[in-house]
């Protein structure tokens, strides 16, 4: 009775586990909208390659937690600074043009817009992100119009784009890419990429393990 008793609390465990498995795999697939990519900042690994998915729609910060990183295509127009202390949610805003750390080019004197551009957005953590390339279809891309975080910036005309580029931390950034990319990537020396851990199969580890036990128990 003591047996059969153990090996049915042992079958329920393994039900509910992969019950739990498999909720979990569901609740993983349905993180990525929007899309994101993470970043786990690391010492060892060098020219880890971000696979960045580029939405189409509208980009909240909110989105956002420190270390990830997603893209988005704009058509027409769409603001990426403003410095007249608009409350946006998609750029970088600054009370004033004097608070800003940027200086603009006389084209475009107080702001920066972009206008059929894929947008690159990032939260750096509390360590620096290098970039060392961003990729197309796999192939270097040239036409990066500019990199702005909230204490620097690189291109827009006025300031070379050295590289690797690095981010500080705990920034907000953005990069305009001069083109609709659909298959991106950034290149960055000393990271590695994460995804949400999918505990489907640690859980699934721990099913065949309980599952031999239990088979093991019954028939010796």
């Amino acid at each position: 009775m003591k047996n059969k008793m153990i090996r049915n609390l042992g079958l329920g465990i393994i039900f509910i586990l992969f019950l739990i498995s498999i909720g979990g795999a569901n609740a993983i697939s349905n993180i990525n909208t929007p899309k994101i990519a993470y970043i786990n900042q690391g010492n060892h690994i060098l020219n880890e390659k971000i696979n960045v998915p580029v939405n189409i729609g509208t980009f909240n910060w909110n989105q956002l937690l420190p270390n990830e990183v997603t893209a988005f295509y704009y058509p027409g127009w769409h603001p990426v600074i403003v410095t007249n202390g608009a409350k946006t949610t998609n750029t970088l805003s600054f009370p004033s043009l004097n608070q800003s750390p940027y200086t603009f080019p006389h084209f475009s004197s107080h702001s920066w817009s972009a206008v059929k551009s894929t947008l690159v957005y990032i939260k750096t953590g509390d360590k620096p992100l290098k970039l060392s390339k961003v990729l197309d279809n796999g192939k270097v891309t040239y036409d990066i119009v500019g990199i702005w975080w909230q204490t620097g910036w690189i291109g827009m005309a006025t300031h070379l784009k050295p590289s690797p580029i690095t981010i500080p931390p705990n920034q907000k950034a953005i990069i305009q890419i001069n083109h609709r990319v659909y298959n991106l990537a950034i290149v960055s020396p000393g990271i590695i990429t994460t995804y949400h851990k999918d505990i489907s199969v640690i859980l699934i580890g721990i099913i065949i393990v309980l599952s031999v036990l239990y088979w093991k128990e019954k028939w010796y």
